[in-house]
């Protein structure tokens, strides 16, 4: 009798990631993984980690290649995050390219981050954290925004909840332009 795989919830718990030296071939071979490619495998991802020569001041850049064991679809931003937060760390900045349709690769369920230097900070983005938990937080154009909560073993500890959040948008009408990312002015033309 067939195992039925476990499938992959929010609030499946990680384990932590490992090194492989073997990876398997689509016909069941097992194949030593070269030296200058790091393979890390948990209990929900398979990352692949590589080097990429990119000049300066944004190199070096290291790419993640990363899937689910199940080989089903992810696009779940905090587990992306959370990916790159074990692997490069806490203060390495990532970007997930939206390539022209000229540089597009769709072959599989796999999903791409290319990581900076820890201290790099791209030209663009948030100039600060701010993090909330919890269903139907106030959002910075008054809307109300949806946010599932964080499990147990992922809550970072300056989150706030959806209420204090709500409070603290209430007390200050403009703290959606103080938490404002960098902006561009465009010219008309």
């Amino acid at each position: 009798m067939k195992r039925k795989r476990e499938m992959h919830t929010y609030h499946t718990k990680w384990t932590p990631f490992f090194r492989c030296t073997f990876w398997t071939t689509g016909t069941g071979e097992q194949v030593q993984i070269p030296d200058d490619i790091v393979v890390l495998r948990n209990n929900i991802f398979t990352v692949t980690l590589e080097g990429c020569d990119v000049p300066p001041p944004m190199g070096p850049v290291a790419w993640l290649s990363i899937k689910r064991n199940d080989r089903q679809t992810i696009h779940d931003w905090r587990e992306l995050q959370r990916i790159k937060n074990m692997i490069m760390g806490e203060e390495c900045e990532a970007v997930e390219i939206y390539p022209a349709e000229s540089r597009v690769h769709d072959t599989a369920n796999q999903y791409h981050l290319w990581c900076f230097a820890p201290g790099y900070q791209l030209p663009f983005g948030y100039m600060g954290r701010f993090v909330a938990d919890e269903k139907n937080t106030p959002g910075t154009i008054g809307s109300n925004a949806k946010q599932r909560p964080f499990s147990e073993d992922d809550k970072p500890a300056d989150c706030i909840s959806g209420t204090e959040l709500g409070e603290r948008f209430s007390a200050d009408p403009t703290l959606g332009s103080k938490l404002a990312h960098r902006r561009m002015k465009l010219k008309a033309g």
